[in-house]
């Protein structure tokens, strides 16, 4: 347990390999004071970096170094991300569609977590 009394760790850096060969990197922090919520993307034609904070997505493309910056609708409202999974849980309780994430995405996210708690030593 660590300084927060959570049941998790404070920070972790997590490598992962796909089966395609390429690696990913995930990066956890709890102790960072300012919350930073990013999504990226390295290429070898450029970079994709997404901010949560202001739903700007900047795209650095190597091969002539020009940054371009996307900003979301206007009529975009984060809730709706919200909204719009609790309405497709409720239709995947009655049965009317098939879920976008597969058993097999699930059991996959698990392996992850698993091989990184073993990593770890816990």
């Amino acid at each position: 347990m660590g300084e927060f009394g959570i049941e998790v760790e404070d920070i972790a850096e997590i490598m992962l390999r796909f089966p395609n060969g390429e690696l990913g990197s995930i990066h956890l922090d709890y102790i960072q004071k300012s919350a930073t919520h990013n999504f990226e993307i390295v290429g070898t034609e450029g970079t994709l970096k997404w901010d949560n904070s202001n739903g700007l997505l900047s795209l650095f493309r190597h091969k002539n170094t020009v940054c371009e910056y996307f900003e979301p609708s206007k009529e975009f409202e984060r809730n709706c991300m919200f909204l719009d999974e609790m309405r497709h849980f409720i239709s995947l309780v009655k049965s009317e569609i098939t879920p976008l994430c597969s058993l097999d995405d699930g059991v996959n996210a698990l392996e992850i977590a698993v091989k990184t708690l073993t990593f770890e030593g816990n």
